[in-house]
């Protein structure tokens, strides 16, 4: 209460220093995370999963270890982590907005050659698509769009949000057009949905959105389990006959 008086009273005092801005530091740390997934771990014995582990363990113990030594400015450090979604400020709206329009236009200009390379990488680099490029691109892609919706919305709705509605989507369809906008209706849903529970039941927004979210992915895998169950079962039928 006595930030938000300090700040109403005088909003200058809230300017943070370009070098202490965590925009920038968390795109820095996205680029970082970029080189280390394309690169080649197989040299050093590696594979791309164990490095996703090692980068989510270094960020998530950071996280712990930086909050822990922080004292003041909790609410907002815990808003950053697991999401505030009811106040978010004028400038984090603008760079979301501003971001999603440059990477959803130069995907849409790419949209074959990045499907071809993530299906069939050695097929595309013999037709001579530059596939170090274009994976390049989606992982730095990836990276500025957590980046920035992770200082507007928080990191947990960012994780379940980029990872859930594709998974729900690809558990209902194989078509990669009506998976991408079935995708999108899935994330505008959760999205909604989890903040009218929230309100509803005085719940964090974030963990709210994101479980939203997880349920979707849940009725969706259980659907799928469902059909693969009743087209076995003729099969079987007939093998016994």
């Amino acid at each position: 209460m006595g930030h938000a008086a300090r700040h109403a009273a005088d909003p200058s005092a809230h300017i943070v220093p370009l070098l202490f801005e965590p925009v920038i530091w968390a795109l820095g740390a996205s680029l970082l995370a970029t080189l280390a997934f394309i690169a080649n771990p197989v040299k050093l014995h590696l594979t791309r999963e164990s490095v996703l582990g090692v980068v989510f363990l270094a960020g998530a113990s950071g996280a712990v270890i930086i909050g822990d030594r922080i004292t003041q400015e909790s609410h907002d450090l815990a808003a950053i982590l697991f999401g505030s979604a009811v106040v978010v400020e004028r400038s984090d709206l603008v760079l979301v907005a501003l971001a999603t329009v440059v990477v959803l236009g130069i995907h849409a200009l790419l949209w074959r050659p990045l499907i071809f390379v993530a299906f069939d990488p050695i097929g595309a680099r013999v037709q001579g698509l530059p596939v170090r490029g274009l994976n390049l691109f989606v992982f730095l892609a990836i990276g500025i769009a957590v980046a920035l919706c992770t200082r507007a919305l928080g990191a947990l709705p960012v994780f379940a949000f980029s990872v859930l509605p594709a998974m729900a989507a690809l558990a209902v369809t194989s078509n990669l057009t009506v998976a991408f906008a079935l995708a999108t209706g899935i994330g505008a849903l959760a999205g909604a949905g989890g903040y009218a529970v929230s309100f509803r039941a005085e719940l964090p927004v974030g963990a709210t959105q994101s479980a939203v979210a997880l349920g979707v992915l849940m009725a969706a895998l259980a659907r799928r389990l469902i059909a693969t169950l009743r087209n076995r079962q003729p099969r079987a039928g007939s093998a016994e006959r």
